[in-house]
């Protein structure tokens, strides 16, 4: 599981991106930084000041870290 704290730069996870079906647009190329974090359970809802779509809440499970290398499965 990923945990992020404040501070930290996150883009939306590959993985999440092509579940959704967001392969176009500004989403896939949004970075930001990591605003809050809460815990629900065991994940964490983060909030995140994105800088091509402004402030979103986000679970921990859809994000990276920016420059983290993704791996195909």
């Amino acid at each position: 599981m990923r945990i992020f704290k404040e501070g930290d730069k996150v883009k939306y996870s590959r993985d999440f991106l092509r579940s959704t079906g967001q392969i176009t647009g500004d989403v896939p190329f949004a970075k930001g930084v990591v605003m809050d974090v809460a815990p629900m359970g065991d994940r964490q809802l983060v909030t995140i000041d994105f800088d091509l779509i402004g402030r979103m809440r986000v679970l921990n499970s859809n994000l990276v870290m920016v420059g983290q290398m993704e791996v195909e499965r």
